[in-house]
């Protein structure tokens, strides 16, 4: 919880002006809330740490107030989204990385003593790829034990990278989707449902595939499209099975799924490549390609199959970048994306 004289100290560290941050504490300051039920209402308690909820300064003095952690957790890696942080360690030896993991935990736990905030070690996560023997790391004060999945920013990450958990948990919240689908189609037309296809069911079925689907295996693959095609015939009202999937796909207008996949691969690289993207990625990229003159093409190399690699972006920039027969280095997106509706088919998989 952001505790608001720790939250000023940090501000004058950082150089803002006095009278700013005055007004900030004084925002923070003397906040009161109660809990109605119908009639009845507890009585009025003061709240002396947090932000307000809903308010625009509250994720922005959110994040200066964890603005530290990187320089805590330093030199290893650390991915933040709101109030979820990730720290990536590696190492070739399972006894170092353990080290390492100690070593870092403690100097983060120590961190979040000196804020006013607490360790949660029943919702700490920790997942190890690459050893197997790993089960759980003894602390000072009890232990953590090693997880076989983690959820990071809506895909389920497993330890061994085949992304059979995330592909299992979009399958059942299609599957769950298709119930409402069949209600809607008894009060709108194909045109109508085809719209809530492509907001609700492909933007699931989607989701942060640029970087899972190229490392997934052909059963998983098998099973998207499975239920892809359910929705469809669902649709179209094919209860019967007398089209087959070409059918299907012509009846309702839509590509296959392997080239539904290669679309949003592409508007990704394309974002990458435009600077939309973080420029971690950027550089990853541009550290991983060089310029055919002859072709006038941007052309990428190191192309593993590792399963590991296939979630790599250089991997995915491959499959995509020898797939399009334009030059795209001096299109807008909107050129770009009228020109990949022109690639009618695409085997992916």
């Amino acid at each position: 919880m952001l505790r608001k004289e720790v939250l000023a100290d940090i501000l004058v560290r950082k150089g803002v002006d006095l009278g700013l941050v005055r007004i900030i504490f004084e925002y923070l300051s003397n906040r009161y809330g109660f809990v109605q039920i119908d009639q009845f209402r507890s009585c009025v308690r003061e709240i002396k740490v947090g932000c307000v909820q809903g308010s625009i300064l509250g994720p922005f003095l959110f994040n200066v107030y964890t603005s530290e952690l990187q320089s805590i957790v330093s030199p290893y890696h650390l991915v933040s989204y709101a109030d979820d942080s990730y720290v990536t360690i590696s190492d070739q030896s399972s006894e170092s990385l353990i080290d390492k993991f100690k070593e870092v935990f403690s100097r983060h736990n120590q961190w979040l003593n000196g804020i006013g905030m607490i360790c949660n070690k029943t919702k700490t996560e920790l997942i190890i790829m690459g050893d197997d023997t790993i089960k759980e790391i003894e602390l000072e004060d009890g232990s953590i034990a090693v997880s076989e999945k983690m959820k990071v920013l809506g895909m389920w990450l497993d330890k061994d990278l085949k992304w059979t958990h995330h592909v299992e948990y979009l399958i059942k919240k299609c599957r769950a989707l298709g119930f409402g689908m069949r209600y809607l189609n008894k009060h709108l037309n194909m045109n109508e449902m085809k719209r809530v296809f492509h907001s609700h069911f492909i933007s699931k079925i989607t989701f942060g595939s640029p970087v899972w689907h190229n490392a997934i295996n052909f059963h998983l693959r098998a099973k998207l499209r499975s239920i892809y095609y359910k929705q469809i015939r669902i649709i179209v009202r094919d209860f019967e099975f007398k089209l087959n999937r070409g059918g299907l796909l012509k009846r309702l207008g839509v590509p296959n799924l392997d080239l539904v996949f290669f679309r949003r691969d592409s508007v990704f690289l394309f974002n990458v490549m435009t600077n939309v993207e973080p420029d971690e990625l950027v550089a990853r990229l541009m550290a991983s390609a060089h310029f055919n003159e002859r072709s006038y093409r941007v052309v990428f190399f190191r192309d593993y199959t590792s399963r590991m690699f296939k979630s790599n972006v250089v991997y995915v920039a491959n499959q995509s970048v020898q797939r399009w027969n334009f030059n795209w280095l001096e299109m807008t997106k909107e050129t770009f994306k009228e020109k990949l509706k022109e690639i009618n088919d695409v085997r992916l998989f």
